[in-house]
């Protein structure tokens, strides 16, 4: 221990004593490292998923999570600008859990039809909330819990379903499977409740 603690404050990454010692089970990505260590967080401590929109075609890339140790650290960075770097040519749409996405039709999307957003109701209908920004997921708006609970597998039997899907959330949509992230348009609320596209 007494070596272990010299090493510590030797080491230039570390440059401290070290109190406690935990044993790691599996493979660590350093990009993980915040503050000179390692922190264990819990599950769907996912806080961003973030995609780059090319201006003109309108396609989306480079698809990621940031978790929220990561989202912390870089927004607290003076030396970064923001959550995610900035590309030329592209906007960036961040999602987080809770966030309230318009997700349009087909033909919507292909520029066959405009928008109506003065048609509240028609609109409602196509909104989701984020829940989960690992992948990332959602579930329509209206739904506050799933009646049917999903069940995960146990002792080698198969895992029940639950009323949206697995975990009872969705990447795609619910009435034409359409691919949620692909297409979805960010909407911003008001304290009053009114909706409006980002």
């Amino acid at each position: 221990m007494e070596d272990l603690i010299k090493k510590g404050k030797e080491h230039p990454q570390i440059g401290k004593e070290i109190k406690s010692i935990t044993r790691l089970d599996g493979e660590v990505d350093l990009k993980d490292k915040f503050k000179g260590g390692f922190y264990e967080t819990d599950k769907g401590a996912i806080a961003h998923f973030v995609m780059y929109e090319n201006q003109i075609t309108k396609e989306r890339q480079d698809f990621g999570s940031i978790s929220t140790h990561r989202a912390i650290e870089q927004l607290t960075d003076k030396t970064k600008n923001g959550l995610v770097d900035k590309m030329e040519g592209f906007d960036i749409i961040k999602l987080s859990p809770g966030d309230l996405v318009y997700v349009p039709t087909k033909d919507e999307s292909d520029g066959k039809t405009k928008i109506d957003w003065s048609k509240i109701e028609k609109i409602a209908k196509r909104v989701y909330k984020v829940v989960s920004a690992d992948n990332p997921y959602f579930i329509q708006h209206q739904i506050s819990k799933a009646i049917v609970p999903y069940q995960r597998a146990k002792n080698g039997q198969r895992g029940i379903a639950g009323e949206i899907g697995s975990d009872n959330k969705s990447s795609k949509t619910m009435e034409d499977e359409i691919t949620i992230k692909e297409t979805c348009i960010k909407l911003k609320m008001d304290r009053l409740g009114n909706v409006f596209n980002i």
